[in-house]
């Protein structure tokens, strides 16, 4: 799924105190007044309560009062002239020019996929985090900063692979330990790169089940435009670009393995040992 057209959102809005709810819709707001030559949007609140996954519209009408009384927007109500109805009121983003200092991009149509509030609230959180295409946020930090559990911080990053929107990839250091998951953001990455550099990127992550360094260091190489192609790899094989760092990650993790099992059989000596000589002892002493 390659994006063409995006938006720009403040910064705050992503790490904001905001439910998942007023994220979405303060979020469907920015989008339409961002995406409009005029800088406002008039649109009714069916219309919002739609978009938005909100099954009450008075619910919605409430969560829009809440984003104009905490400052993300202003309301004009619009009436028709003549009979003296209410009509769909007019929206615009308060202090607009100040999100074109520090901001972050979503797609434009990704209101069309009908993501859970939720999982909109982390792909926001994701793409405002990986501004250059790529980020590693532990889980630990994603909960904290979402207030979402783990297990359903997860389940909405598996709908977000299968959409196509991120890659998400293990990580594996040097001493064989692994890091924090790395995260790719498709759309971003398109727009910086290409879209048929995210095809290769595709095909080259396929072949890699854990990225390591020399594969991580490729793939923000070819990002940066600091060489060339990316070369798809096999899944049994391992990148050695950085002078035999495969066959060194290896052997540091046999030596890990061997020095825990001697550890191992240090201590359970030293117990049986322990209990022999308390045992000589005991009957020493009577």
């Amino acid at each position: 799924m390659i994006f063409n057209k995006y938006v720009k959102l403040p910064k705050k809005l992503a790490f904001s105190c905001l439910t998942t709810l007023h994220f979405t819709v303060c979020c469907y707001m920015y989008m339409l007044i961002a995406s409009s030559k005029s800088k406002q949007a008039t649109v009714r609140l069916s219309v919002i309560a739609h978009k938005c996954r909100i099954n009450d519209k008075s619910y919605a009408s409430k969560i829009v009062d809440d984003l104009v009384e905490q400052g993300f927007l202003t309301k004009t109500l619009r009436y028709n002239q003549f009979t003296g109805l209410q009509l769909a009121s007019t929206y615009q983003i308060k202090n607009y020019r100040t999100i074109k200092d520090d901001y972050f991009i979503l797609p434009s149509n990704i209101f069309k996929y009908r993501l859970p509030s939720k999982c909109l609230a982390l792909t926001a959180y994701l793409f405002a985090k990986g501004f250059t295409g790529e980020t590693y946020p532990s889980l630990f930090d994603i909960s904290r900063d979402t207030g979402m559990s783990k297990t359903t911080i997860l389940k909405h990053i598996s709908l977000l692979q299968e959409l196509g929107i991120i890659i998400k990839r293990g990580y594996r250091k040097l001493d064989g330990s692994f890091g924090h998951n790395r995260y790719f953001i498709i759309f971003i990455l398109a727009k910086r790169a290409g879209n048929e550099f995210v095809e290769n990127l595709r095909a080259f992550i396929a072949g890699c089940p854990v990225l390591n360094v020399s594969s991580l260091r490729t793939i923000k190489a070819a990002i940066s435009g600091r060489r060339g192609e990316l070369t798809v790899i096999l899944p049994d094989e391992e990148p050695n670009n950085n002078g035999g760092a495969s066959h060194s990650t290896g052997f540091f993790i046999r030596l890990r393995a061997l020095l825990a099992a001697i550890f191992t059989f240090f201590i359970a000596g030293r117990s049986f040992f322990t209990t022999l000589l308390y045992d000589k002892l005991y009957k020493l002493i009577e």
